[in-house]
């Protein structure tokens, strides 16, 4: 899984990106219904 993160960065840096704003997107609705 690591060389081909390694092989396409633009694409693993645009998921991770994509997975840090959905989860920040969850924990605010999840503070926000606290």
């Amino acid at each position: 899984m690591i060389p081909f993160l390694k092989s396409s960065g633009y694409n693993a840096k645009k998921g991770t990106w994509k997975l840090f704003s959905y989860v920040f997107w969850l924990l605010s609705h999840c503070l926000h219904f606290v």
